[in-house]
């Protein structure tokens, strides 16, 4: 069970968790979600990876009654579930493991799944089970992104900053920490809180992030200290080519925010003429 059906299913959560995070595409016009939305489109390019990882967890079901490794077969297909945003059955499979033992890793699952569905109530009920149960630190962490992720929900961006600045020291520099930085920044911006902001965008800098997301923070960065002079570096900048749309645009904002409408138009022009499939 453990070293045949299970090992091969949780490699491929694995590599599916990982294909998940990788194509996904993020919207930075707007405030990006702490945690990455649901895309109906993966269940269609990744159908044959998640019918696999869940035929191989319910070989344990139905040849090992006996084993240990149960629950974590029902664990598994629950998340092939979530894959296939086939979340009734989800939250079905995720009760089912709390009947047979209390595990913080489908108390967890079902809190995302209702904060995702708005049922804020139930997610709540969920919040005073995971209260009473200890917590590894992964756990510790995934619960205090979810719970920043209510806030957000809920359309309250401070105190959602505020728990995602706690969630910083349980990461390691990478694209994750500096993702979350990234937002950060994002939701200080929406509460106009400027020098908060910069702070936070520079944190994102400085963790090691992907390229499209250092372009991000630095376009966010030079727009809060006005500084043109670098916006219009970054427009000579090769590895930049793909992006001055988006360059572009902060310029335009730029302009248009010292109420120099001609200058704002010109650029805005100019980002049209650079990639004219970018509707912003």
């Amino acid at each position: 069970a453990k070293y045949n059906a299970i090992w091969q299913a949780s490699r491929l959560d694995k590599e599916l968790q990982k294909k998940w995070e990788t194509e996904r595409k993020e919207n930075y016009n707007a405030t990006l979600p702490i945690l990455f939305p649901r895309d109906s489109s993966f269940k269609q390019s990744h159908d044959k990876e998640i019918k696999e990882l869940i035929r191989k967890a319910s070989l344990v079901i139905d040849r090992h009654q006996n084993s240990h490794f149960i629950i974590d077969a029902y664990l598994l297909i629950a998340r092939g579930r979530l894959y296939q945003n086939d979340l009734k059955n989800a939250i079905e499979t995720y009760k089912y493991v709390n009947s047979l033992e209390i595990r913080p890793e489908a108390l967890l699952a079902l809190y995302e799944i209702y904060l995702d569905q708005k049922e804020f109530t139930a997610a709540e009920k969920i919040e005073d089970f995971l209260s009473e149960n200890p917590l590894n630190a992964n756990q510790k962490k995934q619960y205090l992104l979810l719970k920043a992720y209510s806030f957000q929900r809920l359309d309250e961006p401070v105190k959602a900053a505020a728990l995602l600045q706690e969630v910083q020291r349980y990461l390691k520099k990478g694209e994750e920490k500096a993702r979350l930085a990234f937002i950060m920044g994002q939701l200080f911006s929406d509460n106009n809180q400027p020098s908060l902001a910069l702070e936070s965008f520079k944190t994102a800098v400085s963790n090691k992030p992907s390229y499209e997301l250092q372009l991000q923070a630095n376009l966010a960065i030079h727009q809060l200290e006005g500084n043109l002079a670098a916006l219009q570096q970054m427009l000579k900048d090769p590895k930049n080519e793909d992006s001055k749309a988006a360059i572009y645009v902060k310029i335009g904002q730029y302009h248009y925010l010292k109420k120099n409408y001609k200058d704002a138009k010109e650029n805005w022009e100019k980002g049209g003429q650079n990639n004219p499939n970018k509707g912003e």
